[in-house]
């Protein structure tokens, strides 16, 4: 896998997930972001662009375990925002190639994301108190 899809420097219009994922899938998801995004609830967005950054790791994982840590194992961080904030690029292009806005505000005017919703649900990809 090419190691300088997370370089310092890059432009990060070009950072993506489809070197990761392959072009295929990649196209699935932005078909599916174009029809989903624009009368979806962020709560369910939220989930299902987790599950595609879960997908991502994945498949980085069986390719190339050094990228995986680089990239997506933030859990172990001590601050989220910071362990997460590579990721950003990426799902902002997914969401970009897409042709739909992943802000978004409330009744009361707040901006908030689905980008950042993602990557909480994803953080909790695990997390099942019952057990």
């Amino acid at each position: 896998m090419d190691r300088n899809i997370l370089k310092e420097g890059k432009a990060p219009e070009s950072l993506s997930f489809e070197p990761m994922v392959g072009s295929e899938t990649y196209s699935v998801w932005v078909k599916m972001l174009k029809n989903l995004v624009p009368h979806g609830r962020t709560h369910r967005l939220a989930v299902l662009v987790a599950g595609m950054i879960q997908y991502a790791s994945n498949a980085v994982y069986e390719k190339d375990p050094d990228l995986y840590n680089e990239l997506f194992d933030y859990t172990d961080s001590d601050n989220f925002e910071v362990g997460t904030r590579q990721l950003v690029p990426y799902i902002e292009k997914l969401f970009k190639d897409a042709g739909v806005k992943s802000g978004r505000a409330n009744s009361r005017g707040q901006a908030y994301s689905i980008v950042e919703s993602a990557l909480v649900e994803h953080e909790r990809w695990d997390y099942m108190p019952w057990e």
